[in-house]
């Protein structure tokens, strides 16, 4: 391999790190194997040693890379994310309407609205809560977004589908627990351990 090849690839190592670093579920580990079966090993090896749901632990290589689930394996639990999407949308919402309540309500007490004046009393405070819980519900939607996703996906197919290797990904329940599965992981002698 010449120079700019070597470069190129140690550009490419250190993006897929700062994109795993950014993952918003810190207690994520990623395993590479140069096979798939010590992959499937070490996978077993951290359910059996670590007590972790085998749903939060996927080996990824060429047999699952074509599963229509693959990015399940990204998630911490596919089944939570619609329900903290759910959760968060409610959360941001009602702040936002609250705040805008809040904000129209300061505005019109403190006369920063003049000329503002409306046949029904109620519908000042109507106006605040609605753009208040738009401006909450856009929040959380700006929150909820992955963008680096699909880079890790793409790195992830680009190494199972032209090196081979295998990965584990664990979704540790806290920082104790990945701890722990980093250790267990070490043993098996991954390729490396990311992030």
């Amino acid at each position: 391999m010449n120079a700019a090849g070597t470069g190129q690839r140690a550009q490419g190592e250190s993006a897929r790190g700062a994109a795993l670093a950014r993952e918003p579920h810190d207690c994520t580990l990623w395993a590479e194997f140069e096979r798939a079966d010590a992959a499937a090993a070490a996978a077993q090896l951290v359910r059996e040693r670590c007590h972790i749901d085998p749903a939060h632990v996927r080996v990824v290589n060429a047999d699952t890379l074509d599963d229509p689930q693959f990015s399940d394996a990204l998630e911490p639990a596919p089944g939570d994310v619609g329900a903290s999407l759910g959760w968060t949308h409610a959360l941001f919402g009602i702040a936002g309407a609250l705040l805008g309540c809040a904000l129209i309500g300061l505005a019109s007490m403190r006369g920063w609205l003049p000329g503002i004046e409306l046949g029904q009393p109620w519908l000042l405070p109507l106006i605040g809560v609605f753009f208040g819980a738009m401006a909450g519900l856009l929040v959380a939607g700006a929150v909820s977004l992955k963008p680096h996703r699909g880079a890790v996906a793409a790195w992830l197919t680009d190494a199972v589908r032209r090196h081979g290797h295998a990965f584990v990904v664990v979704h540790a329940d806290d920082r104790d627990t990945r701890d722990s599965v980093r250790e267990t992981l070490g043993g098996a002698r991954p390729a490396r351990i990311l992030p």
